[in-house]
């Protein structure tokens, strides 16, 4: 169980603090508008990941017994890990953006996450994969991974929006930066303990 919530936090912490469109709409709401509209941007994915994430783990649990489909899918994940680990470590310091939009703060974070392709790309090679193996022993394993990860998912767009709407020099200064080195380095780590078990699935190691 700390294994499926702790890889939860970390891909949730890492996801929460990339910059992305849905980061850049939490800003630029927050600044144009308010923090209360930098705060509903952030919850967007709630609501748009939920067809993602029951897609993809019912696509994923038909081939749970199939070592090679789970091999080929853990290199995919490991692969994904890795970029996301290198976008982390090289991000640069956030600029700040004004939007000029009228506030439909919900709806056009909505919008921005269920465009993006990190959400798909997260569940399909990874999220669901991870989501199945926590739940091999017990329930509560895949429970608690999903829950910690949109735990810090939201929990770190909600910290973006309140210190941008307070104290805007703390996350665009070298706190951030450092933040995002640390959980750089935790992802490629990671990458390379899913690369062991793919090839592991697929007999090679």
């Amino acid at each position: 169980m700390f294994e499926a919530l702790s890889a939860g936090a970390l891909l949730g912490l890492a996801a929460g603090f990339s910059p992305g469109p849905l980061m850049v709409l939490v800003i630029s709401s927050t600044l144009r508008y308010s923090m209360a509209e930098g705060l509903k941007v952030g919850m967007a994915p709630l609501i748009t990941d939920l067809p993602i994430l029951v897609l993809s783990i019912y696509l994923m649990g038909q081939a749970a017994e199939s070592h090679t489909a789970l091999g080929v899918v853990s290199l995919a994940g490991a692969v994904f890990v890795c970029y996301l680990g290198w976008q982390t470590l090289s991000a640069k310091a956030l600029e700040e953006a004004v939007s000029t939009e009228e506030p439909r703060s919900f709806r056009n974070g909505a919008l921005a996450n269920f465009l993006s392709p990190h959400p798909y790309l997260f569940w399909f090679t990874l999220g669901a994969p991870l989501a199945i193996k926590f739940s091999l022993d017990s329930w509560t394993g895949g429970a608690g991974f999903i829950l910690s990860f949109y735990v810090c998912l939201i929990g770190s767009k909600i910290l973006t929006a309140i210190l941008f709407g307070k104290a805007r020099n703390l996350i665009t200064g070298r706190p951030y930066l450092y933040t995002m080195r640390v959980l750089g380095a935790l992802l490629m780590v990671f990458g390379l303990l899913m690369l062991k078990e793919g090839l592991g699935y697929l007999n090679l190691v």
